[in-house]
């Protein structure tokens, strides 16, 4: 007599749980497409909300998220920065810039002069006379005054047988009163 076969084994029901798992990376995979489209077509209606202005030098950008501006008029750079220039220094080249973005407002200067360090340094200093003066080796001096709504620092360093003046103010436009 013959010894019976062995039942043939039931389907494997393992493929449950594959399918989650195709299920979960198709919707990850259609997100991750979804993002990226979404991020695509903000960039590209920035770009093209981006104007871009140049005259006489001077170079005016727009943006959606704020804009910028640069001027080589030492009159301008000092309106912008609230600070007055020094007698007789002039703009760097691409020395001077504003920026707006958000509530916050930047405006910077880099000024040259002839006049030693420390002459200027007196002269910001008669300015701003509640102004922190830190001095450094070889002729570096640095101010700052104000407080977190509006900040300005002024640095000021021997190069090349030079003064560089660097005055940077940072406003908060969105200040309540």
């Amino acid at each position: 007599m013959a010894a019976p076969l062995p039942a043939a084994p039931a389907p494997a029901q393992g493929g449950g749980a594959l399918k989650i798992i195709l299920i979960i990376l198709a919707i990850v995979i259609g997100l991750i497409v979804l993002a990226a489209g979404s991020c695509a077509y903000f960039v590209h209606r920035a770009i093209t909300r981006t104007h871009l202005n140049q005259k006489n030098g001077e170079v005016s950008i727009d943006t959606p998220f704020g804009s910028l501006n640069s001027t080589s008029d030492p009159n301008q750079a000092a309106k912008d920065t609230g600070v007055e220039a020094y007698p007789g220094a002039t703009v760097q080249k691409n020395g001077a810039a504003n920026m707006n973005i958000g509530k916050m407002h930047t405006a910077t200067v880099t000024y040259e002069t002839d006049d030693p360090p420390a002459t200027v340094a007196d002269f910001y200093r008669s300015k701003l006379p509640n102004a922190n003066l830190t001095s450094g080796e070889n002729g570096h001096y640095s101010l700052i005054s104000g407080g977190k709504d509006d900040l300005t620092t002024i640095t000021i360093e021997p190069e090349n047988g030079k003064t560089q003046i660097a005055v940077a103010r940072v406003t908060n436009t969105g200040m309540s009163h």
